[in-house]
């Protein structure tokens, strides 16, 4: 089994690391991929360059694997906490970063479980030969607080199991709603942080926050709305909002 965490992480915050963690060990994955869209089709282009994106992206995954994450940021007390692995597949694959191509190539790794938030299922419908998603992956949702299961629709060929861990029996097509409260931090409140100045080290790990502090990225608007928040801020198949594929 391979389980997914992918996203544009503009920047990665400790809402990625604890959905990374406690889907991993819903699931039963020793590992969590933590995979980076480094070229996003479907939405306005991230604010951090990919070089910046892929660095903070592999800090994360380091500080998560050395306990350097906050008490409440982990896997649950009675399960194993699986490792954290930054990968650039993405990254090194030229042209646009289709979630559906990079399924395709890890076929031989199923079961593959694609964790992704409750607003990125509502969009899925426009997601690149999304057709083609059941026979290659299994999805865990990350609900809203407050939200069930049947607020959304089922996407098309996709059967909605009832336990996680139905979805290491079964080869694709499998979707589970994780019923667990999540944390609720999104990358636009983390650059809106950092460019009114305020101390945004609650919201990412150790190693990100002193990151970005010493590159001052997010620092400066980059159109007139970003101190308001304007713009699109979704990425494809990220926890708390959407990556679009």
């Amino acid at each position: 089994m391979r389980a997914i965490l992918g996203g544009t992480f503009d920047p990665v915050h400790l809402g990625h690391l604890h959905a990374a963690l406690v889907g991993g060990a819903l699931v039963g994955a020793s590992s969590v991929t933590l995979l980076l869209a480094a070229r996003p089709w479907h939405r306005s282009p991230p604010r951090a360059n990919v070089e910046h994106r892929w660095a903070m992206l592999r800090l994360a995954a380091l500080d998560a694997n050395a306990g350097r994450l906050p008490p409440h940021i982990g896997a649950p007390a009675s399960s194993s906490r699986p490792v954290l692995e930054a990968s650039e597949r993405e990254l090194v694959r030229p042209g646009p970063s289709y979630t559906v191509a990079t399924l395709a190539e890890m076929a031989d790794e199923r079961p593959l479980v694609w964790f992704l938030g409750a607003d990125a299922l509502a969009s899925i419908h426009t997601w690149h030969r999304v057709e083609e998603l059941p026979a290659l992956c299994h999805l865990l949702v990350f609900n809203r607080p407050g939200e069930t299961d049947h607020a959304q629709g089922l996407p098309c060929g996709f059967t909605r199991l009832a336990n996680a861990a139905e979805l290491r029996c079964r080869p694709s097509g499998g979707i589970h709603h994780v019923a667990a409260e999540m944390t609720p931090i999104s990358a636009t409140t983390v650059r809106r942080r950092v460019l009114a100045g305020a101390d945004a080290a609650a919201l990412l790990s150790p190693r990100v926050w002193a990151y970005i502090r010493e590159r001052a990225l997010y620092a400066k608007p980059d159109h007139p709305s970003a101190a308001q928040g304007g713009g699109q801020t979704g990425t494809e198949g990220g926890v708390q909002s959407k990556r679009e594929n």
